[in-house]
């Protein structure tokens, strides 16, 4: 599923000289809308509501998906106000609620009037998403209820939850099986089949879930988060899903990040140390042994960083699994805090960002290049620029893509990357622009900018 980009951020514009080698700003430019990879986004109307549009190749400029129908704002609905299905052929978005008439449209991005799926919302946080399998749709109201609806909207929203309390539930990555933990505080995790209607619960004997859980790669697995009485991570454990076997993960102090192993035999921790810092950890199964310290640490603190959509971020897998990124540095200045590869054991670190603050990263999709976003001095103050690099290269094959930019991702196809900046003329708008990776053409899409996301590949 495409990443949703949250747009809530500040950008720092220098004054003075500015580097010879740095691409002029794209500010002022015509829209245009060709753009070689499909995306939908969200844009702020004059009244303050939303409407939602697709571009890219197969549609006449820019089509209108959402219809007479307002679009919750990124900031109304935890996942974002629209989800692109699977496949790419339909897009599931939340009404603004306005007179608290929030509801759930599914709708195709060739701009067919939108179906109303599920009505009568409310007003609190929202979240929902897509079945892997396209076939359902689930959502989680304001009081922890999580309901299945059908995206053709043929038969009324049915609840999964006995009564509310629910955590936000992850779909696995296959098919239609939900899983969430259940009651407050939570110690029962419940797999939900979405199609057959089955479940399946696991009283977990641990106290104080946290709700928080992540899905191995081919879904046999768990990891949970459970937290201390003072409401902190205390530890991270392992639910086999087959059998109902339970471990907790040992070695890790006060755990705050998990991302398994492309393979699913490892995973990767963010984990106290001594003096406040924050150590990188790799654990493995059988998971009993004591999780490997990796990186950072007393030396150079792991950092954590910002990836959109209000995310933090830890560490990265490679798409194979043979290495690992993430942001390490002395204490003393986050200008001393650059962006390191490693083998995926944690071996053979080097920098690959100094001297380069790192502020987000991630993994090409075919594990080549890495993109980022970093901060240096420019024009005689701080700057961000967006960054690719090579992922066995160095500091010295360091290529600036565009200025003045937060947050920028690739599209699916790794062709092209989207990224937003503020005009400069209007500082009320927020620009989506799409740039090139091989040839540098950079293209203006749309101004007053929501949020967006890249249509997945299945097409």
């Amino acid at each position: 599923m495409a990443r949703v980009a949250c747009v809530v951020f500040a950008l720092c514009v220098g004054s003075g000289l500015s580097w010879a080698q740095d691409p002029p700003p794209q500010f002022g430019v015509e829209i245009d809308d060709q753009i070689p990879s499909v995306l939908a986004y969200s844009e702020q109307n004059k009244d303050g509501s939303c409407s939602l549009y697709v571009v890219g190749p197969g549609h006449a400029k820019r089509t209108l998906v959402s219809g007479v129908v307002d679009v919750a704002a990124r900031r109304e609905v935890a996942t974002g106000g629209f989800v692109w299905s699977p496949d790419g052929k339909r897009i599931a978005f939340a009404s603004s609620g306005r007179g608290g008439a929030r509801a759930l449209y599914v709708a195709s991005p060739a701009g067919d009037a939108p179906r109303q799926v599920a009505a009568s919302l409310g007003q609190g946080e929202l979240s929902f998403a897509w079945a892997p399998s396209g076939t359902v749709i689930a959502f989680r109201t304001a009081d922890g209820r999580i309901y299945a609806v059908t995206p053709d909207g043929a038969t009324k929203p049915s609840e999964v939850t006995e009564g509310p309390g629910a955590h936000l539930p992850a779909f696995a990555p296959r098919g239609a099986t939900l899983a969430f933990v259940a009651g407050q505080p939570g110690g029962r995790v419940v797999l939900a089949d979405l199609v057959s209607g089955r479940s399946t619960a696991f009283d977990t004997k641990v106290e104080n879930l946290s709700g928080r859980l992540w899905w191995s790669p081919a879904g046999g697995q768990l990891l949970l988060e459970s937290l201390d009485g003072l409401g902190q991570p205390a530890s991270f454990h392992v639910l086999d899903t087959a059998s109902g076997k339970i471990v907790t993960i040992a070695g890790v102090s006060a755990p705050c990040f998990g991302a398994w192993s492309p393979d699913g035999r490892k995973v990767a921790l963010a984990g106290a140390v001594e003096g406040g810092l924050m150590a990188l950890y790799i654990a493995g199964s059988p998971w009993t042994a004591p999780a490997q310290a990796v990186a950072g640490g007393a030396a150079s603190g792991l950092t954590v960083v910002g990836v959109g959509a209000g995310e933090d971020q830890w560490a990265a897998w490679s798409p194979s699994g043979d290495a690992l990124l993430y942001v390490a540095g002395p204490t003393d200045t986050v200008l001393n805090r650059f962006l390191y590869a490693a083998a995926g054991d944690g071996s053979n670190a080097r920098a690959l960002s100094r001297p380069i603050e790192c502020r987000g990263f991630q993994w090409s999709h075919d594990g080549g290049t890495v993109l980022f976003v970093g901060r240096r001095m420019s024009r005689g103050a701080l700057s961000s620029s967006a960054f690719t690099v090579p992922a066995n290269g160095g500091e010295g094959d360091i290529r600036r893509l565009v200025p003045n930019v937060a947050y920028i991702d690739w599209s699916p196809d790794g062709g092209c990357a989207g990224f937003i900046t503020l005009d400069m003329y209007d500082r009320t708008h927020q620009l989506l622009q799409v740039i090139e990776t091989a040839t540098d053409l950079t293209r203006r899409v749309a101004m007053a900018i929501e949020e967006y996301a890249w249509a997945p590949l299945a097409r």
